[in-house]
């Protein structure tokens, strides 16, 4: 009999996507992740937010980036 239940239904666990901004490690749930793409040069949208980076097309659809350290002021790690 397979005992590997991780992820059924039922088991209450959790696959997480590590990552690390600034020195700071997040974390988010992969369920919540629809692809990882390489990273793709943007075109600057003008007057836009300044956490928007720019747009860019992988497939035909038009996708933004945001900068999460400006979106969430992230501050870098100070180990001193």
């Amino acid at each position: 009999m397979d005992t590997n239940i991780l992820l059924e239904n039922g088991t209450n666990e959790l696959e997480i996507l590590e990552f690390t901004v600034c020195g700071n490690y997040y974390g988010i749930n992969v369920a919540k992740i629809s692809e990882i793409i390489p990273y793709q040069t943007v075109t600057p949208v003008p007057n836009s937010h300044p956490s928007i980076e720019g747009i860019f097309m992988p497939r035909d659809v038009i996708s933004r980036r945001t900068a999460p350290i400006l979106v969430y002021e992230i501050r870098p790690f100070n180990t001193d």
